[in-house]
């Protein structure tokens, strides 16, 4: 899944994050940081044990003490694994929930304050219902456990959540095969029925939401076989048909920033199949349209992608996970260029992504799941 901006939380969701935030603007050691640029390095991965199939991965202040959580979902043993942080490197002992009833088949995943209480809550598309659904549970007791779920039988493909409509409730944004819709969140702590359907003609890959043409209002960037879509909300649920971007192989990822330094809201995805394997940059205007397609180099088998200014440079970055179980790190060096790749191998088939500073060191961890070795890999900066 792609970037998501502008949450009513902070929390982040798979293949992309809000920031190095959790909720009420926590940054996980990052309010002392300086204007940068820093010095970015990684040592070597540290593996975590996720589960049977490890897919989703998220980040957020579960426990509320000041410091980012680490959350993932198994699929095949049908639970959440969750790792508190201290802010200075340290991760505790996994705390395992089972997600009882009607074996959900967990995959990706969200965090966000859905309910009023203030509890990180969780939000997971769930492939072993028919039909596919979103599954949302309420945070108990800031303590990696979870309530009962309430399921959107939706057959979605990708999912995020975020305040789309600046009521400060979390609302959910859905695509299902090539429709792209919102449920918004209501006064009952709920989301509500199906907001106005877009039919966009293909089938989508992967969602992203970000404000495209500065009207303040969230629009949506959607990923398929060969093209990137643009949807431009409303503010108030709905969205309709803007750029349409053309490109080669399957979307597999997509993110969204600042990524050449103009002060305009860039678009890059990773594409696989075909011989087309990389990523590519569509810097935007501000305005809703886009430049033409900057290719960057990564490595074969891109399988998500995070974007994140890991120098704090004031310039936004890319961190791409890897069928081949390499993470590769590029850093925008302004006006589409980028430097070297910081290249590390860990596991096998690294899939969801995601980033924040863990470490207090003012510089993003990596953070991606590994389905096959049932493991998060995480890529520690130094």
């Amino acid at each position: 899944m792609g970037q998501t901006g502008g949450t009513a939380t902070g929390a982040s969701g798979t293949n992309g994050t809000v920031g190095d935030m959790g909720v009420g603007s926590t940054t996980g050691g990052t309010e002392g940081c300086t204007s940068g640029p820093y010095t970015v390095q990684f040592g070597e991965p540290q593996m975590l044990q996720a589960g049977a199939n490890a897919q989703g991965v998220a980040v957020a202040d579960v426990d509320m003490d000041g410091a980012i959580d680490v959350v993932a979902t198994s699929r095949d043993d049908q639970e959440t694994w969750t790792y508190m942080g201290d802010g200075a490197g340290q991760l505790g002992n996994p705390i395992k929930f089972s997600l009882t009833g009607v074996q959900p088949f967990p995959t990706e995943l969200e965090l966000g304050v859905i309910a009023g209480d203030g509890v990180i809550d969780i939000a997971y598309l769930a492939e072993g219902l028919s039909p596919r659904a979103v599954q949302r549970r309420r945070g108990i007791a800031n303590d990696g456990t979870w309530g009962v779920p309430v399921s959107y039988d939706d057959n979605p493909t990708a999912f995020r959540m975020a305040d789309i409509n600046g009521d400060g409730r979390l609302d959910l944004v859905l695509t299902a095969q090539s429709t792209l819709f919102a449920r918004l969140g209501d006064a009952n702590e709920d989301f509500g029925a199906k907001g106005p359907i877009l039919d966009l003609g293909v089938a989508v890959q992967d969602l992203a939401l970000e404000d495209f043409d500065g009207d303040g209002d969230l629009d949506a960037v959607l990923g398929a076989f060969g093209q990137v879509r643009v949807a431009l909300g409303d503010g108030q649920g709905g969205f309709a048909g803007g750029a349409i971007l053309s490109l080669n192989g399957l979307v597999m990822g997509i993110g969204t920033g600042d990524l050449t330094g103009d002060g305009d809201t860039d678009i890059v995805a990773v594409t696989a199949g075909g011989n087309s394997d990389g990523a590519s940059l569509f810097p935007g205007n501000g305005d809703g349209t886009f430049d033409v397609l900057v290719p960057v180099t990564v490595q074969d088998g891109p399988n998500g992608i995070v974007v994140r200014d890991f120098d704090r440079d004031g310039i936004d970055d890319f961190a791409v996970s890897h069928t081949n179980g390499t993470f590769v790190v590029r850093l925008s060096e302004g006006g589409g260029s980028f430097g070297n790749s910081l290249v590390k191998t860990c596991g096998n088939n690294l899939r969801s992504i995601v980033a924040a500073d863990l470490n207090g060191d003012c510089v993003p961890e990596v953070l991606a799941t590994s389905p096959t070795d049932a493991k998060i890999c995480i890529l520690w900066s130094e």
